[in-house]
């Protein structure tokens, strides 16, 4: 299986990024308005869809979708326990 980071950085680009521009794991997400709050409906459903990890509503905050590897963080944490 793919890593999660890049799993979740290749969904972000396809559906996200419009302009060609460069995506790194510490690209701030929401700052640079990558992803907005419908977008971040969106990327829920994929991360529930392709991990099979449900994402609680306590755990829907800016600090874990910030970047992809904050995503990443909350993924594997859930993946571990």
């Amino acid at each position: 299986m793919e890593g999660v980071a890049a799993q979740v950085s290749e969904f972000i680009a396809s559906e996200f990024v419009r302009d060609g521009a460069p995506l790194t794991a510490d690209t701030d997400l929401l700052g640079q308005e990558i992803i907005d709050s419908l977008g971040l409906f969106r990327l829920l459903g994929f991360i529930e869809d392709r991990f099979s990890v449900g994402i609680d509503a306590e755990e829907v905050v800016p600090d874990n979708f910030r970047s992809v590897s904050a995503i990443e963080q909350l993924i594997s944490g859930k993946l571990a326990g």
